[in-house]
C-alpha cells in the first residue's frame, strides 16, 4: 500500500492503522503545490525588455514581482523589495552589459544568492546580449539562458514550471524469438 499526502495526513493515517500494518505501507510526503513566484531584477536601461519578460511570465502562470507593478507612490523601496525577495521561489536577474555593473542590481543579486544558498529560491541569471564568459565568477558556473530580442522565453518558462526537456521514455522492444 502506498499513501501520498501532507505530513498531517500521513500522521493521521498512521494513527488509525494497527502497528503491525505500518511496516507494509509506503508513506510518501507531498508538499502542497505552490505556483512559482519570480522576483525580476533588472537595470533601468533594460526596462522595456524587463517589462516584456515580466508580462510573458505572468501570461504563462508565473506570478512575477516587477518594480513597476509592486512599488506604489509613497512606498519604502527597500521594504517593498524585501517583501518581493522574501516570497520568491525563483530569483531572475536580467543581465546585460549595462545592468551587470549597476550597484542596485548587484545588491539584489547578493540577496538572491543568499536566498539560493538557504535553499529558499532558485537563482536564474538571464542574459541579454551578454556572453556567458562575461558573467561574474560566482555566476559562471550556473546555466544562464539567453533572452533574444524576439523575447522568446519558452525554455525559461518551462524550467520555472519544472517541465522537463527530456523526451518521454518509450516502450522497450519485445524479443519476438523467445525460447
Amino acid at each position: 500500500l502506498k499513501v501520498e499526502g501532507s505530513k498531517e495526513l500521513i500522521e493521521h493515517i498512521k494513527s488509525k492503522l494497527p502497528p503491525q500494518e505500518l511496516a507494509h505501507v509506503n508513506f510518501v510526503e507531498r508538499r502542497k503545490i505552490v505556483a512559482p513566484k519570480v522576483f525580476l531584477s533588472f537595470g533601468w536601461e533594460d526596462h522595456q525588455l524587463a517589462e516584456k519578460v515580466a508580462k510573458e511570465l505572468m501570461k504563462n502562470g508565473i506570478d512575477t514581482w516587477w518594480a513597476e507593478w509592486e512599488i506604489q507612490s509613497g512606498d519604502s523601496l527597500r521594504q517593498r523589495i524585501d517583501d518581493g525577495l522574501g516570497t520568491c521561489s525563483h530569483f531572475v536577474v536580467l543581465l546585460s552589459k549595462e545592468s551587470i555593473e549597476k550597484p542596485w542590481v548587484k545588491q539584489e543579486m547578493d540577496a538572491g544568492l543568499v536566498r539560493m544558498l538557504d535553499e529558499k529560491c532558485k537563482f536564474i541569471p538571464l542574459r541579454y546580449e551578454l556572453s556567458h564568459t562575461e558573467l561574474p565568477p560566482l555566476l559562471s558556473g550556473r546555466f544562464s539562458p539567453e533572452v533574444k530580442s524576439d523575447g522568446s522565453l519558452l525554455q525559461l518558462i518551462n524550467d520555472i514550471h519544472g517541465v522537463s526537456r527530456k523526451p518521454k521514455l518509450g516502450n522497450a522492444p519485445i524479443d519476438i524469438e523467445l525460447p
